[in-house]
């Protein structure tokens, strides 16, 4: 028989196991789409992500194309062509650039980094010279009332054009090391739409040279691998004992909202009242608990003496007192001394 709150919990648990559902229906909603991430994104499937390319290579035969979530620091690659894609112009414009020397660095190990430029923003009225200095590339931007004018790049020394558009380069490369440094103005060439309506094939299969690794750096989009439960469960497919867990979680709850065996039901006031022991009956148990049944004569003539010493001759007194350490038994005893003294008190 199930307590009354047994029927509100499990209502309970089905409620918020439909709420759960729900939520993980949205969140599967949005992850697929890829709207949850950053634009240039190679997780993101519509038209200002990357996905589309990431897939068309994935289906390349002899090309192994991966997601990096580890920051470029920490990545050891070698022979490889990385997408770096929607960086912004001002971490390279810095002399102690941290961006522009792992890129380097990255590019004399034999990697070919293919770096693509953020819109950027600026005062429509500043009218000064935009450059990477280190790398002595001019940096060109378009007159627009908003300051978000396209850009492009001037003649840079040892800096060689892949693309021209309007007139300007907006695609250039330039080795480093064993490798080489490809910067575009923007993203245009990589985006899922841009491989809908106007592929960039000739400059695509140039990017990937005669290397057969491609890596699409996600970890400077925020998207970093540190490390977490649900990701260890997922590496060795624990989800068989997750589930376990959560099915145990849930029979320890249902067994705590039903009894077993039914509930004690209280009786009715018709059935009388419940009998139960008077004072003597308790004195009596306290005696029986606390003193030895061969002392309870001992005692008993103890107390009595202590309250009746004025009426008590000395010769009765040790007529008892024998008669008690001679006998053991407290009912003889007790008959013994009793008959002895009415005896005395007859002569």
């Amino acid at each position: 028989m199930k307590r009354p709150g047994a029927v509100s919990w499990v209502a309970a648990l089905l409620i918020a196991a439909a709420g759960v559902a729900a939520i993980a229906t949205l969140l599967e909603l949005s992850f697929a789409s890829g709207g949850v991430y950053p634009r240039y994104s190679s997780l993101r499937s519509d038209p200002v992500g990357v996905r589309a390319l990431y897939e068309s290579l994935a289906r390349l035969p002899g090309l192994a194309v991966e997601r990096s979530f580890v920051p470029l620091e920490r990545r050891r690659d070698t022979r490889a062509t990385v997408f770096y894609l929607g960086a912004s112009l001002e971490q390279l414009q810095g002399e102690k650039s941290e961006l522009r020397r792992q890129l380097e660095k990255a590019a004399e190990s034999g990697n070919y980094m293919v770096v693509s430029l953020e819109p950027h923003w600026r005062d429509p009225d500043d009218k000064s010279a935009l450059e990477i200095q280190a790398w002595d590339l001019p940096v060109e931007q378009a007159a627009s009332e908003d300051g978000n004018g396209p850009l492009s790049f001037g003649p840079g020394k040892n800096w060689d054009v892949l693309r021209i558009e309007r007139n300007k380069p907006v695609f250039v490369e330039r080795p480093f090391g064993k490798g080489a440094v490809a910067l575009a103005a923007d993203s245009y060439p990589f985006l899922n739409q841009t491989l809908a309506e106007d592929r960039q094939t000739a400059l695509l299969v140039h990017l990937l040279g005669p290397r057969t690794r491609v890596v699409f750096e996600e970890a400077h989009f925020g998207v970093v691998e540190q490390g977490s439960l649900a990701g260890l469960a997922r590496r060795y497919r624990l989800g068989g004992l997750v589930a376990g867990l959560l099915l145990l979680a849930a029979l320890a709850i249902w067994k705590e909202s039903a009894a077993f065996p039914p509930a004690w039901e209280a009786a009715s006031d018709s059935a009388g009242p419940v009998a139960g022991r008077d004072s003597l009956s308790g004195f009596a148990s306290l005696l029986r608990r606390n003193i030895a049944p061969r002392r309870l004569m001992e005692l008993g003539w103890r107390e009595w003496k202590r309250t009746h010493d004025r009426g008590l001759r000395a010769e009765d007194a040790a007529t008892v007192e024998s008669i008690l350490a001679s006998e053991t038994e407290p009912l003889r005893a007790y008959a013994n001394a009793r008959s002895r003294l009415m005896e005395r008190k007859r002569i």
